[in-house]
C-alpha cells in the first residue's frame, strides 16, 4: 500500500537535491506470519518506480525496536518497466510479545506534480512466540557453569578427606633415596586465541577473499568457546558473547564470510575493523 506525507519542507534548494520519480509501489512486508524468539527472519522493503534510475536517493528504513539486526542485502533492476528497487533485512528477536515497524519513508519530486513529497510504505506489526529467550539461556548456562564448579570442588574435598584417612592408618615410610631430576627441554607454548586472531587478521589483510574472512570467522567463534558448525545466533548466545565489541565482531564476520560477491570487498573492510578494534 502506498501513501503519501505531506509536502517535503526546506525550500527550493533541498528539492533540487531529491529525484524526480513516479513512485508506484511501496511496501513493507515479512517473510513469515509469526516471528519464532531466537530464530533469523527477513524484513522486506520494496519500491517500484517509472523511470530507470542507477540507485535510490533518500530512502530511510522503517524504526524497529526488540529485534536484533544481522545484515542486509540491497537489489536494484531497472527495464523498460521501470526500476524495482528490494532491500532485506535479516533480523533475530530475543523476547517474545508484539514487534512493530514503522513505514519505511523517501523522499522525492512527485512526478505528477513536480512538488516535493515523502513517500510512506505501510507500518507492520508482528507477533513473537516460541522458543527460549536469550535471557533465559543465559541463565541456563550460568547455573550449569555453577553445578560444574560445585561438583569439582566436592571430588577435591572428598580426594582430601580419603588421603587424610589413610595417611593416619599407615605407618610412615622410610622417605625414599632422591631420583637424579632429568629436565625436559621447554616446550613451545600453544598460541593464544588471541594470537590466532590475530594471524587471521593478518591473513585477511594479506588476501582480501572469502577463504580468509571464513578462516578468522572460524577462529572468533573459537575465541568464545562456539563450535565452528554454530550459526551466528547460536554463537551471539555464549556468555562470552555479551560485550558489545565480541558482538560486532561475530555479526562482521558472519555478513564477510555468506554476503554476495558484489559486496565481498566492503564486508572484509568492516570485519576488518571491527576485528583490530576488539583486539585492541
Amino acid at each position: 500500500m502506498l501513501a503519501v506525507a505531506a509536502l517535503v519542507t526546506g525550500g527550493s534548494a533541498q528539492a533540487l537535491q531529491l529525484q524526480r520519480l513516479h513512485v508506484t509501489a511501496f511496501t513493507l512486508s515479512a517473510d513469515v506470519a509469526r516471528v519464532r524468539l531466537e530464530q533469523p527472519f527477513h524484513l522486506l522493503v520494496q519500491v517500484h518506480v517509472t523511470e530507470n534510475v542507477k540507485k535510490l536517493d533518500n530512502l530511510n528504513l522503517p524504526d524497529f525496536f526488540g529485534v536484533e539486526e544481522l545484515g542486509d542485502e540491497r537489489a536494484l533492476s531497472a527495464g523498460r518497466g521501470g526500476t524495482d528497487y528490494r532491500e532485506v533485512l535479516t533480523l533475530v528477536a530475543h523476547q517474545s510479545g508484539s514487534l512493530h515497524f514503522t513505514p519505511a519513508t523517501l523522499a522525492a519530486i512527485d512526478a505528477r506534480d513536480g512538488r516535493p513529497k515523502r513517500f510512506l510504505s505501510n507500518d507492520l506489526t508482528l507477533q513473537v512466540t516460541g522458543g527460549v529467550s536469550q535471557v533465559t539461556r543465559v541463565i541456563r548456562a550460568d547455573v550449569t557453569a555453577a553445578l560444574r564448579v560445585a561438583l569439582v570442588l566436592l571430588a577435591i574435598l572428598v580426594a582430601i578427606f580419603i588421603a587424610l584417612r589413610l595417611s593416619r592408618s599407615r605407618p610412615a615410610a622410610p622417605a625414599p633415596e632422591p631420583l637424579p631430576v632429568e629436565v625436559p627441554p621447554p616446550t613451545p607454548a600453544a598460541p593464544t586465541a588471541r594470537e590466532r586472531t590475530r594471524a587471521a587478521l593478518a591473513r585477511l589483510r594479506s588476501e582480501r577473499d572469502r577463504p580468509a574472512a571464513i578462516v578468522l570467522r572460524r577462529e572468533l567463534w573459537a575465541s568464545i568457546g562456539a563450535r565452528e558448525g554454530e550459526t551466528l545466533a547460536d554463537a551471539l548466545a555464549h556468555p562470552a558473547a555479551r560485550e558489545p565489541r565480541i558482538r560486532g565482531v561475530l555479526r562482521a564476520a558472519e555478513r564477510a564470510a555468506f554476503v554476495n560477491d558484489a559486496y565481498l570487498q566492503t564486508a572484509i573492510d568492516d570485519l576488518m575493523n571491527a576485528t583490530e578494534r576488539y583486539l585492541e
